[in-house]
């Protein structure tokens, strides 16, 4: 009934964790179990304040708010949520993460992307474009030219992917939104690390454990070949 959005006696990777909040996906949760989490977080983080507004837990938490209301369990978000995601939008695109760069930055553009295509309007407008922007800069400098993720950690690998994948399938749905090329661009990017992950999946099905992999962290192989298809 009431959640410790702070979490202090926790490590800090537990509490980003917390804020990302992809348990919306959990079909163990019911509806009204996920509005009332979405409505305590808005009520115990105002603005700029605490780890769930640092620039990483605001992207992830963006995109799973937006593929949340979007799908069929919270359609028709109410206006507190709407203005909540748009001050996490203005405040992100302030704080993009060019010092960290790699998963971090893509993940600040992916969210950029999905905001603008969600909302309308001149600041949607340009949240869309900078996210376009940010996205095809590192599917140049992160999917290399063999699929391979520049970081060489299967597990980062997995992440790069879905990340892509989800642009992709995002661009899809609503075409027009980016110009062909740009589009395609992404989709290049994508096949590559598509058909290096099939080539490194172990007999088991699973990534192997290069470099700082873990299991259960990413989405398993076979779930991002089928989606890649």
């Amino acid at each position: 009934d009431a959640v410790d959005w702070q979490a202090a006696a926790e490590s800090k990777l537990w509490r980003y964790n917390l804020h990302y909040f992809d348990y919306l996906h959990w079909p163990v949760y019911p509806a009204a179990t996920k509005t009332q989490l979405i409505d305590s977080w808005i009520a115990a983080n105002p603005p700029t304040a605490g780890d769930g507004w640092e620039p990483y837990p605001v992207s992830l938490r963006v995109v799973n708010w937006i593929k949340a209301w979007t799908g069929t369990e919270l359609a028709h978000p109410p206006q507190r949520w709407l203005d909540s995601l748009a001050t996490q939008l203005a405040w992100l695109e302030r704080r993009l993460e060019y010092h960290l760069l790699a998963n971090h930055l893509l993940k600040n553009g992916k969210a950029l992307l999905f905001g603008g295509v969600f909302f309308t309007g001149e600041e949607a407008e340009r949240w869309r474009a900078r996210g376009l922007e940010i996205l095809l800069r590192e599917a140049d400098e992160q999917i290399l030219a063999d699929g391979g993720h520049y970081e060489r950690s299967p597990m980062y690998h997995c992440i790069v992917l879905e990340d892509y994948l989800d642009v992709l399938n995002l661009l899809q749905a609503v075409p027009g939104l980016v110009p062909a090329q740009a589009e395609d661009r992404l989709r290049a990017a994508a096949s590559r690390a598509l058909q290096f992950l099939s080539d490194i999946t172990a007999g088991d099905g699973r990534i192997p454990l290069f470099n700082d992999p873990a299991f259960g962290i990413a989405p398993e192989p076979a779930v991002l070949l089928d989606y890649g298809q």
